[in-house]
């Protein structure tokens, strides 16, 4: 079995376009989906002939990638396709004669869109990548070395490495696994040994390890390592063969093929990182191999064959729920589902009241659950002479750290007689410890409203509140113009924390009687931590969820906030179905620029359903305003901008920006 995965590209760099691929849209009748199964499996119902091989989820859990040979199990011309679960569209994605193989697992990258793959439509295998709604040639060559075959290829968290399998011309054996700098800035790192056969490199989805297989010993296992290659350490132990691994979608578990404990044919397994006992997950009599774990934690898709797949005509897909133990957990839930408030760390309110004035665990208006806490605040309630009115919940942790990465999800709730507050009003705030300082991010009520998120890191030497010299960074963007009442908002923030300029925040938002979420604020390349002067002593935040508002407001103010959860991957904020992020146009790919042929730059992105048309700008200086070039307005796919006069001087830098245009003249 070949297979490969994606690449995200965030700078300029050269590539090769891949030559005579042909992208065909196919759709076909779904074909009927057969019973279950007696291990709970169940057949994906695709109307293709052929044999389907190795399935990798898209982000939004309802799309599949796959390799679909035509003249039998890993027999003739291989190309891709993409499955749609929910309506059983198939399409063809590459066709170009060759060999074009994808890798079970994670082949989709959820940031760019883009999926990865090898090919030997050129004179030997060789790591391309395709935008996932591409059309003919939309596609280009990652690595080109005479001397070395090269699949089974995935990327790292932020795009900027490709690991791969690497194997002299016409070797099969001797598979080494390789590290690659996307835009060619680096040289070619081996990480595992030559005289070593390691194979199909999964990237984990903090992007912090890599796992692999290799031989030793007269059978292969499953071994992990840091993503610079030290830390190699074997996972799987005891006689058979262990192949085709891939990561839960929060890093903790390996799913697995093997026909360990003396099967005649693989079936799947699963495995804690850490290595221990393994679980049977499939129990059939015949082949499952090539496991792929859904985004959302609920799914794990396989190929299968009744006996055995050399041989054979081919293989079909299916898919087995993930077991309840091994989906993605919580890392906090602050639900109050407890009927109290003791999920938190403390609460703070006006201590000359009875904490009951200002806050009570109610039945009678929840989001999720039974239980959610009525928030009151009165002119005056002030906690221990610290500034404004408040009651607020403190979160007991984990703390954010440099490099920590979380998904945060809750709800809010203004009742139809809200009142604005004089000034500001906060219902979500991660706070400084640093005493002259304010809150490196927070969600912001102002009197008209209007809710923004307003961010203030990096270094924050010589600065009182917000104010200061101007080496920080402080951004602030409204996200909704006017709050609805009488109505929860259900929000999600995903933040990755550092004092870097590498930092991410996105924030959604809906309404309770709305089916998708809205991707409000995308904010990149940015720090998220705060520090005075040495970025290796960042300032460790903590988390309130708040009704905190600024003093002298004569009215009393109440709001409802529930559900409010933190975990280390998205995929279990959705686990209840309340915080969803599977609806389509959630997924915004990172832009991709990319030079073609030295004579022209061509800029690509994901298409969101928000946004009737983009508008492009270049500047020869970053976080420029107003641009410098206007590029112009794209208002068709493939969304696409080219700048024929970008390059110039090959010395200099270039900065792009996409603008996506809403239909009501608003944008992004």
């Amino acid at each position: 079995m070949k297979s490969f995965i994606i690449l995200i590209v965030l700078a300029v760099f050269s590539a090769l376009l891949l030559a005579g691929w042909r992208v065909i849209d196919a759709a076909a009748t779904p074909a009927a989906l057969p019973a279950a199964r007696n291990d709970g499996a169940q057949q994906i119902g695709i109307a293709l002939d052929g044999s389907l091989q190795n399935p990798a989820w898209a982000p939004d859990s309802d799309q599949l990638v796959f390799t679909r040979f035509v003249d039998g199990y890993n027999v003739g011309a291989a190309d891709l396709f993409i499955h749609r679960i929910s309506s059983g569209e198939d399409r063809m994605l590459v066709s170009n004669g060759g060999v074009t193989v994808n890798l079970p697992g994670s082949a989709w990258n959820r940031v760019t869109d883009y999926i990865t793959f090898s090919s030997d439509v050129a004179q030997h295998d060789e790591i391309y990548a395709i935008y996932a709604e591409g059309r003919a040639n939309d596609g280009w060559r990652i690595t080109d070395r005479s001397d070395r075959m090269a699949y089974e290829s995935t990327t790292s968290r932020d795009g900027e490495w490709v690991v791969f399998e690497s194997h002299p011309l016409d070797v099969e054996n001797q598979g080494v696994i390789t590290k690659y700098k996307t835009d060619d800035s680096q040289p070619y790192q081996d990480l595992t040994a030559p005289d070593a056969d390691c194979r199909q490199p999964n990237w984990s989805p903090a992007g912090d390890g890599i796992l692999y297989q290799k031989f030793a010993n007269g059978q292969w296992d499953i071994w992990v390592m840091a993503a610079d290659g030290t830390g190699q350490r074997q996972v799987t132990t005891g006689p058979g063969d262990k192949t085709d691994a891939s990561f839960s979608p929060d890093g903790r578990w390996i799913v697995y093929s093997s026909d360990e404990g003396g099967l005649d044919r693989a079936n799947l397994f699963i495995i804690s990182v850490d290595g221990g006992a393994s679980t049977r997950l499939t129990t059939s009599g015949g082949y499952d191999g090539a496991p792929s774990w859904s985004p959302d934690g609920r799914w794990i898709a396989f190929e299968s064959t009744p006996g055995d797949p050399d041989g054979s005509a081919g293989s079909t897909l299916w898919r087995i729920p993930a077991p309840e133990r091994f989906r993605p957990q919580l890392l906090f839930d602050g639900g109050f589902e407890s009927g109290d408030a003791l999920q938190w760390a403390s609460v703070s309110w006006n201590l000359d009241r009875p904490l009951e004035e200002q806050m009570q665990i109610v039945t009678d208006r929840v989001r999720q659950g039974r239980y959610a806490a009525k928030m009151t605040v009165h002119d005056g309630d002030e906690f221990m002479e610290t500034g404004g009115e408040r009651v607020q919940f403190a979160r007991p942790g984990p703390d954010e750290h440099e490099g920590d990465e979380y998904w945060y999800a809750w709800s809010t709730f203004f009742p139809s007689d809200w009142q604005p507050t004089n000034d500001w009003l906060l219902i979500l705030d991660w706070h400084a410890t640093y005493d002259d300082i304010c809150q490196p991010l927070q969600f912001e009520l102002d009197h008209d409203n209007a809710l923004s998120v307003h961010a203030l890191a990096g270094d924050v030497t010589g600065y009182d509140c917000f104010d200061g010299p101007g080496t920080a960074r402080n951004e602030s963007q409204v996200i909704i113009d006017a709050i609805t009442l009488g109505k929860w908002h259900d929000f999600i923030v995903h933040v990755k924390w550092t004092t870097s300029n590498r930092g991410v925040i996105e924030v959604w938002h809906k309404l309770e009687d709305e089916a998708d979420f809205t991707k409000v604020l995308t904010w990149r390349h940015i720090p998220t931590l705060q520090y005075k002067g040495d970025p290796a002593e960042a300032n460790v935040p903590y988390l309130l969820l708040a009704h905190y508002r600024d003093a002298g407001n004569a009215h009393t103010g109440v709001l409802y906030q529930d559900g409010f959860r933190m975990a280390d991957s998205w995929q279990k904020l959705a686990e209840d179905g309340l915080y969803n992020l599977h609806s389509p146009g959630i997924y915004l790919p990172m832009l991709l620029i990319k030079a073609r042929d030295e004579r022209d730059v061509r800029l690509s992105w994901g298409h969101d359903a928000a946004y009737v048309s983009y508008r492009g700008w270049r500047s020869s200086e970053p976080y420029f305003s107003p641009p410098a070039q206007d590029l112009g307005v794209v208002e068709a796919a493939p969304w696409q901008l080219i700048d024929p006069a970008a390059l110039g001087d090959p010395a200099s830098n270039h900065y792009y920006v996409v603008e996506g245009i809403k239909a009501d003249g608003g944008s992004t």
